[in-house]
């Protein structure tokens, strides 16, 4: 498994899955800048492959306006099929919803109790990687 560690996570990369875990960093405060570099990474780190990311959000972290956007786009994204935040605090989970009703990103977002829940909703929307 891929590891690497960003001032706004520590993530590692199931190849054989296609799921990214995300750890948020606690304290955490995603701007624009920091944001665009976290997604850089992303593409890096899975060889920019389709994958899902599974987020554990139990930590608080702050994200601006600018980079709530940026992460809706596309392009940004590039080959994320779906997000599932688990472990997720009253304050994250308002700014996940807001992110979804406001933002509109172009894949489905999750917010689920425990990483079993979260797990289950990302295999069944999870598209199944062509083979070549």
């Amino acid at each position: 498994m891929k590891s690497v560690t960003t001032e706004i996570a520590i993530m590692n990369f199931d190849e054989a899955e296609a799921i990214l875990h995300i750890e948020m960093v606690s304290g955490a405060e995603m701007t624009l800048e920091n944001t665009i570099e976290h997604y850089r990474i992303i593409k890096r780190l899975t060889a920019n492959k389709e994958y899902a990311a599974l987020i554990n959000a139990a930590n608080y972290f702050a994200i601006d306006k600018e980079a709530l956007k940026y992460g809706s786009l596309q392009n940004a994204i590039g080959k994320r099929t779906a997000s599932a935040h688990y472990n997720i605090s009253d304050a994250n989970r308002l700014t996940v919803n807001f992110f979804k009703t406001q933002y509109k990103p172009q894949i489905p977002v999750g917010s689920f109790k425990s990483k079993a829940e979260a797990l289950l909703w990302l295999k069944a929307v999870q598209v199944p990687q062509e083979t070549h």
